[in-house]
């Protein structure tokens, strides 16, 4: 459900949003996947590391049977001539030419073993997997943590990947040529039963918290939705997908959690207002939950000084003693 996961580590092949270390090895050489060469290389660099993986597998294989067949043949040979000829350089010789034989047949049969085509390579190399940072390891958010409700104006919309509908954010869930759970999200505004305007969010990091909707029947990629595939490298050509989506609209009640700050809005000719700005990052992403039913909306304003910075803490407490 998160968005911007758009990131492979180069060590461990987990894909992920952009952080200063990767989430699972903490290595630091991530590669984006939204350009088609980041794409190209990652490809290149999983079938290497599966290239060599399977050549030394093969290779160890190999060059035990070799050398097995090697030693007896050599200590028959040796055997016969120690017998029939008794010539210690010739023994020497013959057992030098054996050995370089049977080192030459077991890398030789240990690199035809080896070869294969990229594709089947490829198809079994480690799948990228979907892995982000625990908040504990991220530091202090970068904001206090508030929470808000209200319904959604949208200000920003964005296209649902697999129905192109436009909303305010999506979520899609399912199969590819991996496991699918990822979301998009724009830019919106939640307002209360009067149409006032009580909390932006501007578009930046997001966790889509919306139930997932049952798969489609499989079926072809394309257009859009192979374009949001692909950015991820969840996606191969002629692969069959089946993905279900779970979309947030125009009215719908949603709850806003996550890295905020105060913002103006103007009211009229000179009134304005006070109302949270979330602003997410790829180690706190705010969460954008979807709220069932119809009920009338309750916008609840709250902040979570246990989790802000020392300075959001102390004014939290000294708001608490008047």
């Amino acid at each position: 459900m998160r968005t911007e996961r758009y990131h492979v580590c180069l060590g461990c092949f987990a894909r992920q949003v952009r952080l200063d270390a990767c989430a699972r090895c903490g290595g630091r050489d991530l590669v984006d996947l939204r350009a088609p060469a980041g794409r190209a290389f990652v490809a290149e660099r999983i079938a290497s590391a599966g290239r060599e993986r399977v050549v030394r597998v093969k290779r160890s294989g190999m060059e035990v049977w070799v050398i097995m067949v090697g030693a007896l043949f050599g200590a028959a040979v040796l055997w016969l001539e120690a017998v029939t000829v008794g010539s210690a350089a010739l023994i020497i010789a013959t057992f030098v030419a054996i050995l370089a034989v049977t080192s030459f047949l077991g890398r030789w049969f240990a690199d035809r073993e080896g070869d294969s085509d990229d594709a089947v390579l490829r198809s079994v190399t480690p799948r990228l997997e979907c892995v982000d940072r625990v908040r504990a390891e991220a530091g202090p958010p970068p904001l206090a943590i508030a929470r808000v409700r209200g319904r959604v104006r949208v200000t920003r919309a964005v296209e649902a990947p697999v129905s192109g509908r436009r909303c305010a954010a999506a979520r899609v869930t399912g199969a590819a040529f991996g496991d699918v759970d990822d979301a998009v999200c724009g830019a919106f505004e939640l307002v209360d039963a009067q149409g006032a305007v009580v909390a932006r969010f501007d578009g930046t990091s997001a966790a889509v918290d919306v139930p997932a909707a049952e798969p489609t029947d499989p079926t072809e990629a394309e257009g859009a939705l192979r374009a949001f595939l692909g950015e991820r490298m969840v996606h191969r050509s002629g692969a069959r997908v089946s993905l279900g989506e779970s979309v947030i609209v125009d009215g719908d009640c949603v709850t806003l959690e996550g890295p905020a700050e105060d913002g103006i809005v103007a009211e009229g000719y000179r009134e304005s207002r006070a109302v949270k700005v979330f602003r997410g990052t790829g180690a706190w992403p705010v969460l954008v939950r979807r709220e069932g039913g119809e009920a009338r909306v309750r916008v609840d304003v709250a902040t979570a000084p246990a989790a802000a910075e020392p300075e959001a803490r102390a004014e939290a407490a000294r708001r608490g003693r008047r």
